[in-house]
């Protein structure tokens, strides 16, 4: 993995957390103010006004111990970003529990095929496949593997249910098995395709990697319901790459996520000056290229975070099958010169003990699969975005050491993934 490359889109727990905090304190203060112009307004004369207003104030001064319990929450994972690591691989194993089963086609029908691409919202059910396993790896360096060898899937919930008396003080909110899946879909094509960046960098992405995942998708039939009419059209561009508008919608969701895309907007970049007047065409008025090929009447439509997801999944789901075709290819190379090393290490063994008539023990096969060296990544703090590289299975070998300890944030910064060294082993 080219950390350097790939620096641009590290993440880590610390960063994580304080976004979770800065999130819990703006949700805090925003149920501060409406409790407080709430209270300003001179109650109304009618006996039942007064009994609605006095029942809104109450309503708001719940919602604000909620929120505030909520924040003390966040600031104190903030501080301890271990326990936070811990708390999210959980949560997250809990949503995928509950988001029901996924189908995989095992076969060659190319029907089945072109059905397992359109599901997920285009992202296919492969990439779900490989967040769970991801779960799997982290879930075993933070040591929260159950009976089974699933990660733990505790919630507070599970708590509340042996203490009633503290649910209706405590915030939670019901996720249906749809609003799981929904989660989940999401999750697991923002983890991978900032995996799939991490590991190669921008510059091999943009050169390289999303033509490849363009023309893949464009001949696995792929249609963007909502795809704008500039969208392509680079000519007014200083960079008239076919690729562009896909080059920066990628970056630009790792960057900003879909919570961020008007900010993005706002920012300028390709799509600043393109959006205003924007229309889109259906489906069916779009040819395999993904341009238009009638005049029907365009209906209006905003270039937002929920009409470019179906784009951002096709992609994924596309970039991921290269990821894992490379993956693969890499791993039957190495295997194929490990075994050639052997055969060769065999038959000078073998010239050896007949000119010397001295007995040599065969080396076990382990002795072929031992793990390289790991390489050290930076430890300088720049932003909460950028700090020290630790991978998860290192992170796993130093647990029993840092268990009883209060951890320092360079200590606990838990960033990249576990994958690479996982599938080097």
């Amino acid at each position: 993995c080219n950390h350097n490359a790939g620096s641009l889109f590290r993440i880590s727990w610390h960063g994580m957390g304080s976004v979770a905090q800065t999130a819990a304190k703006f949700w805090h203060d925003a149920a501060v103010q409406k409790l407080t112009q709430k209270r300003s307004i001179q109650v109304p004369s009618g006996q039942h006004e007064q009994s609605k207003h006095i029942s809104a104030i109450e309503e708001l001064e719940r919602e604000v111990k909620t929120k505030h319990r909520t924040m003390v929450e966040a600031i104190n994972l903030n501080q301890n970003v271990y326990v936070l690591a811990k708390k999210s691989i959980m949560i997250l194993e809990a949503v995928r529990k509950r988001m029901g089963q996924v189908d995989v086609n095992h076969g060659g029908a190319t029907k089945k095929m072109k059905a397992m691409n359109k599901s997920e919202y285009g992202l296919g059910p492969r990439v779900l496949l490989w967040c769970s396993k991801e779960l799997q790896r982290w879930a075993q360096s933070l040591q929260i593997i159950d009976d089974s060898g699933r990660p733990m899937s505790y919630t507070a919930q599970a708590y509340l249910n042996e203490k009633p008396e503290v649910c209706g003080e405590t915030s939670w909110s019901p996720l249906d098995k749809k609003g799981c899946r929904t989660v989940f879909v999401q999750v697991s094509q923002q983890t991978r395709l900032r995996s799939i960046f991490m590991k190669n960098g921008l510059s091999q992405m943009n050169d390289d990697l999303i033509p490849k995942a363009v023309k893949n998708s464009r001949n696995h039939g792929d249609l963007w319901e909502k795809c704008p009419q500039w969208w392509g059209n680079n000519e007014d561009l200083d960079d008239c790459s076919p690729c562009k508008d896909d080059q920066d919608l990628l970056s630009g969701i790792l960057n900003y996520g879909y919570s961020g895309f008007d900010e993005m907007l706002k920012e300028g970049g390709c799509f600043h000056k393109r959006i205003k007047g924007e229309k889109w065409y259906p489906s069916s008025d779009q040819s395999e290229r993904g341009g238009l090929i009638n005049a029907s009447p365009p209906r209006t439509a905003v270039f937002t975070g929920g009409s470019v997801q179906q784009r951002v999944n096709q992609l994924t789901r596309e970039l991921s099958a290269l990821e894992d075709n490379a993956d693969l290819l890499r791993l039957v190379n190495e295997r194929s010169k490990r075994i050639s090393a052997g055969d060769m290490g065999g038959t000078l063994r073998s010239e050896n003990d007949t000119a010397g008539n001295k007995a040599v023990v065969q080396p076990v096969i382990d002795a072929f699969f031992k793990k390289s060296q790991k390489q050290e990544g930076s430890g300088n703090s720049v932003s909460d975005a950028s700090v020290e590289v630790v991978d998860a299975d290192d992170f796993q070998e130093d647990t029993t050491k840092r268990k009883n300890e209060s951890m320092s944030d360079e200590q606990c910064a838990i960033i990249s993934s576990p994958e690479e060294k996982h599938k080097a082993e």
